[in-house]
């Protein structure tokens, strides 16, 4: 029979980390490097970005300067929220190493909404042709006719840069969906679930006196 565990009582050992929580965890980190990539990513097509939504915009006065502002601070802002990701990642990465549950539950949740927000949005919006598609006025209104400030941006961007954000969006769905796999799989309840604490009484007698 097992009792409350009384104050002072040794704790029993934590349990090993397993396998699977460990490739969670390198997988978190891995997943904070691709995020960093990814700003840096954006910040190489911020100028080239600028210039082609500048040219888009001179023909209208009350417009002139804000394509360059809109794309600069849209990369900036970018880069920010994929360094703040990364940051949460590695930060996740290293409570789920330490069997901390609010974290792995945290974790489902960044990579879920990750996944739903992010990474698939950003595979299918650099398939087809980058972010910006379908950006402008539309037909007959003031501004830049949309197809052709698409067109513009695809020969103005270096010939890697959707390949590269594909790419990234693809490895980064791919490693989400492989941590909250890891987190949910039997070896990793085992970890995050606490040991009951218990204790056995002493036997009347034993050890024997003298």
């Amino acid at each position: 029979m097992s009792y409350t565990v009384p104050p002072g009582a040794a704790a029993p050992a934590p349990l090993p980390r397993p396998a699977t929580v460990t490739w969670a965890s390198y997988l978190l980190y891995g997943l904070a490097a691709l995020q960093v990539i990814y700003g840096l990513v954006g910040i190489a097509g911020i100028s080239a970005q600028a210039e082609v939504f500048e040219q888009a915009y001179a023909d209208i006065p009350e417009l002139q300067g804000a394509g360059g502002v809109f794309a600069t601070a849209g990369g900036i802002v970018s880069l920010i929220i994929y360094l703040l990701l990364a940051a949460g990642f590695v930060t996740l990465g290293v409570l789920d190493g330490k069997g901390k549950n609010p974290a792995r539950i945290v974790t489902w949740v960044i990579a879920g909404v990750s996944i739903l927000c992010c990474f698939g949005p950003g595979i299918v919006g650099s398939a087809i042709g980058g972010l910006f598609s379908g950006i402008g006025a539309p037909s007959g209104g003031p501004g830049p006719d949309p197809a052709e400030l698409q067109r513009a941006l695809d020969e103005a961007l270096p010939s890697w840069y959707y390949p590269a954000t594909v790419t990234l969006s693809v490895l980064s769905l791919l490693a989400s969906i492989a941590v909250i796999v890891l987190l949910a799989l039997p070896k990793s309840n085992e970890f995050f679930r606490k040991p009951q604490q218990t204790w056995e009484p002493p036997v009347p007698g034993y050890p024997p006196v003298g």
